[in-house]
């Protein structure tokens, strides 16, 4: 068999390369080729939406088995506060173990309990700055709750969902709050109709962020004003809250 080759003349050859070397070459920018990673801030938001979706479907998980959310603290038989509702649910964020090791009958800051301060999950620790980060390697946290008559949380009560009455998506569970406590501790925003509650919450970088009882997150670039934030806090206020004021 004779293989034949195939050459190409020399005056065809310099008009191919001449052909390719003045057709417009069309370059991609790489932003255009790959999504841009989002800024620090925006990574920090995205971060704690995650960590409130989980605490979230936490309490979901608690209230199917329990039939009811985690009352804000854990008490003694005289009803004394002695671990707060983060320590509840820790069994259904996968920390069953470290939940076993905690004295349920004994305070936060007992000589046991205090311990276990240093060993807070990471889903309670609030991303963002190098402040931020240094408060979870202390065990402080700023997922908190408002606890008061007609909230999502009342003291001594563990309510159930059926009794938001304004909707589990009108309703806030948790929120990001102003001030850090330790995460065992049963120290929660009290909520007072009368006040401003917008006072006790805090930023994640440059945005509010707040976890609603049907487990969605609103992040919010500017408060709603108290009037609409006092009837997202109330559970069964039969307030109106405009359509604009629920968006994330």
């Amino acid at each position: 068999m004779v293989r034949r080759s195939f050459l190409v003349p020399p005056a065809v050859l310099g008009s191919l390369v001449l052909f390719f070397a003045l057709r417009p070459v069309m370059l991609v920018p790489l932003a255009a080729q790959q999504p841009s990673p989002p800024e620090g801030d925006e990574i920090a938001v995205v971060d704690s939406a995650n960590n409130l979706k989980k605490i979230l479907l936490a309490l979901h998980n608690y209230h199917d088995v329990f039939g009811s959310l985690p009352p804000p603290a854990l008490t003694d038989k005289a009803d004394k506060p002695l671990l707060s509702w983060r320590v509840a649910i820790l069994p259904y964020l996968e920390h069953e173990h470290l939940y076993r090791e905690f004295k349920l009958d004994e305070p936060w800051d007992s000589e046991h309990n205090k311990k276990l301060i240093g060993r807070m999950p990471k889903v309670y620790a609030t991303p963002g700055t190098k402040e931020e980060a240094e408060l979870g390697l202390i065990g402080l946290t700023r997922y908190r709750v408002f606890v008061g008559k007609g909230a999502a949380w009342e003291h001594g009560k563990k309510l159930k969902f059926t009794e938001f009455g304004d909707g589990l998506s009108n309703t806030w569970l948790v929120v990001v709050a102003k001030e850090a406590v330790p995460w065992t501790k049963p120290d929660e925003l009290l909520y007072d109709p009368k006040k401003d509650p917008s006072e006790s919450l805090g930023k994640i970088a440059t945005h509010w962020q707040v976890g609603m009882s049907d487990g969605s997150i609103h992040t919010f670039r500017k408060l709603p004003d108290a009037k609409i934030i006092h009837g997202f806090i109330t559970r069964d206020g039969r307030e109106v809250i405009p359509f604009k004021d629920k968006q994330e």
